[in-house]
């Protein structure tokens, strides 16, 4: 009875990763990693050394699925942010030289009055 439980928990959760896949979301390989798992275990005390392989192999490819997701999602983020990155432009010293001076004086003033304000 106990077997039946964990193969039906199993299934359910296998289930669910391919919903959650098909909605493009990464936790989908956490519940294949803990679907492989239990199937791994049931076959394994059922002496299915052929489908035990096959679990093992299913679970490392949901843990590189869990990293390559990762990978890409951190690698869109640098992409995202540098295309929206300001344009940086390198310094004109000409352009600079002819920039109007700031009065040392007027800053000090307009502090001054606000201030007193």
């Amino acid at each position: 009875m106990m077997l039946e439980l964990i193969g039906a928990i199993a299934a359910a959760l296998a289930v669910a990763g391919v919903l959650l896949n098909n909605r493009m979301r990464r936790e989908c390989f956490v519940l294949w990693m803990i679907s492989n798992g239990l199937s791994l275990l049931l076959h394994l005390e059922a002496g299915m050394w052929a489908l035990s392989v096959r679990d093992v192999i299913f679970f490392a490819l949901a843990i590189d699925g869990w990293r390559r997701w990762g990978k890409r999602q951190r690698e869109t983020l640098l992409e995202r942010a540098i295309r929206e990155q300001p344009e940086v432009r390198p310094f004109d010293a000409e352009e600079w030289a002819k920039q109007e001076p700031l009065e040392d004086m007027e800053l000090f003033d307009n502090e001054q009055t606000e201030r007193t304000k």
